[in-house]
């Protein structure tokens, strides 16, 4: 990222520059791209200031702060994007980062490069949302915005049935789209490609988007109550089982569990959530091989 800006490059370069930098990794960066719906492409081609803003904000001008330096404790830390600060808090050898929307814990420390110090933190700080925009005119148009759900989009484009319900407007309801690393995580966990799937039995993957589909309410996570709820689905007889524990939602079915990654984004009337597994009411491979079941 800092070769493809000249302007970000340029300060990089800097031996004099003094600095604190916090550098996620190439996992933390995956994983909170993952994790807001978006890909790095994406990212970078949507405004050409949010990649120097990211940057601003991990960075703490003016002083070159090792982990010796780093009183025990709580601190301030104002960033180079103005009017942001992190704050910063160490306890014995763990140091933690808390930014607007985020949190990372520093995994490497205290490497030197010119006047300024580097440390590598386990996930991107985020002073602002990067998802993608979050209301659309339908389900389908929604979904065609995800980056990460190519799969289930796909399907329904393959499916004129489907289709029919995903291009309409007024459709009430709360649908739990797998992201495609969880829809192939379940093939391969259950030794089957996705089309055999489709070519195993006609209403196999009517029945699997019934059954990711709760009707007549669109649920976001804010209307979601601490606890338990019993969902009943458009799959007839089934139901899923949802679980709010403060930010974290999982879904439990009947033979696998998930945990939304991307909520709330609106398509039409329909509230759709991204989750990292595929929901299974029944086995969809007579070999079972292993996976996130329960």
């Amino acid at each position: 990222m800092l070769l493809d800006n000249p302007e970000l490059l340029a300060s990089a370069a800097d031996p004099n520059a003094v600095a604190t930098f916090f550098a996620p990794s190439d996992a933390g960066f995956a994983a909170a791209m993952l994790d807001n719906g978006i890909t790095l492409e994406a990212l970078q081609a949507s405004d050409p200031d949010t990649v120097k803003q990211l940057f601003a904000y991990h960075t703490v001008p003016g002083a070159a702060v090792t982990s010796g330096d780093l009183a025990e404790g709580v601190t301030v830390a104002p960033t180079a994007l103005e009017g942001y600060n992190l704050t910063v808090t160490k306890s014995g050898s763990k140091v933690t980062i808390r930014a607007v929307l985020s949190t990372a814990t520093v995994v490497l420390a205290d490497i030197k490069g010119g006047k300024t110090v580097i440390h590598i933190i386990d996930y991107l700080l985020l002073p602002f949302s990067i998802a993608p925009r979050k209301e659309f005119s339908s389900p389908l148009a929604a979904l065609a915005s995800l980056e990460t759900c190519n799969i289930i989009f796909q399907m329904l484009l393959d499916n004129p049935q489907l289709l029919a319900s995903a291009v309409d407007p007024t459709a009430v309801a709360t649908f739990f789209a797998p992201s495609d690393a969880g829809f192939a995580a379940a093939m391969l966990d259950n030794g089957i490609t996705l089309e055999a799937v489709q070519a195993s039995d006609p209403d196999t993957v009517k029945q699997l988007f019934a059954y990711h589909t709760v009707p007549g309410a669109a649920v976001t996570s804010g209307d979601l109550a601490e606890g338990v709820t019993v969902a009943p689905t458009a799959l007839e007889g089934y139901n899923l089982t949802v679980t709010k524990s403060g930010s974290e939602v999982t879904i439990k079915a009947v033979l696998s569990t998930a945990t939304v990654v991307l909520a709330d984004i609106k398509g039409g009337k329909t509230a759709i959530h991204v989750i990292d597994y595929l929901l299974m009411p029944f086995s969809i491979t007579p070999t079972v091989k292993s996976g996130k079941r329960l």
